[in-house]
């Protein structure tokens, strides 16, 4: 599904008269993974170890240094900006820590949008955005704007917008991180259940030891390596 072949990412420093202010930063170095289709893969590790760099590229919001990066049968390494969005509308979908929805729209609206975006027919789009409304227990709350949503209902509603246009892969960066432990068990549970039933390959940075729990594999990371675990991870919950 979702592929990294010796992928190096690394952020060059500023420059100010020909002289570099810092060192480059090697956020990655050669890292190889594969995440296949259904599978749900946890990514943990220190902050500042790689893992919201190798989200980025795995979605197409970044270009590797070098590497390949392959999405089912298209190379996202060769691809331009252009083709790179077009990718992430039909094929990606990502839920960030911060929620990331828009205050004027309503929930059932944000959901909606990715569908707007992709010229698919209004009624098509809001039916759909009404089902994933459903599904994750907030369909009594179509319309209301963010701010009347408790944080846990804003990240259900950031959800069911990430897979609102079936995508096949589907990223997570820290999803429960704002929330508290009631919430952010409401959204696992909802996130699980929805990637399971849509047989997207979910790959997910967390910091949380029961969150990485409920993974089938878990990879962890240090200095923009990887190292592949099944065991569990000795994390803290926040």
């Amino acid at each position: 599904m979702i592929r990294l072949e010796a992928v190096t990412k690394v952020f060059e420093a500023a420059r100010r008269n020909g002289e570099a202010e810092a060192r480059n930063v090697h956020a990655l170095r050669g890292v190889t993974m594969t995440v296949a289709e259904g599978e749900f893969v946890a990514l943990v590790g220190p902050s500042g170890c790689g893992k919201t760099t190798l989200l980025h590229l795995a979605g197409g919001l970044d270009q590797p240094t070098s590497g390949e990066i392959w999405l089912e049968d298209q190379p996202l390494h060769r691809l331009d900006e252009r083709a790179l969005a077009l990718l992430r509308r039909r094929k990606v979908g990502i839920v960030f820590q911060f929620f990331n929805l828009l205050p004027h729209l309503t929930a059932l609206e944000n959901i909606a949008l990715p569908l707007r975006l992709a010229r698919t027919p209004a009624s098509r789009g809001y039916a759909r955005a009404k089902a994933l409304l459903e599904e994750v227990g907030l369909s009594d709350k179509g319309a209301r704007h963010p701010a009347e949503l408790s944080g846990g209902e804003q990240q259900r509603v950031a959800l069911a917008r990430a897979l609102v246009h079936e995508p096949a892969l589907l990223l997570a960066d820290e999803p429960t991180g704002n929330l508290d432990s009631e919430s952010s068990g409401v959204v696992l549970e909802a996130l699980r259940r929805l990637q399971r039933s849509r047989g997207a390959a979910l790959l997910l940075v967390t910091h949380s030891a029961r969150i990485a729990a409920a993974a089938d594999r878990v990879l962890r990371m240090r200095d923009g390596l990887l190292i592949e675990a099944n065991a569990a991870v000795p994390l803290r919950d926040e």
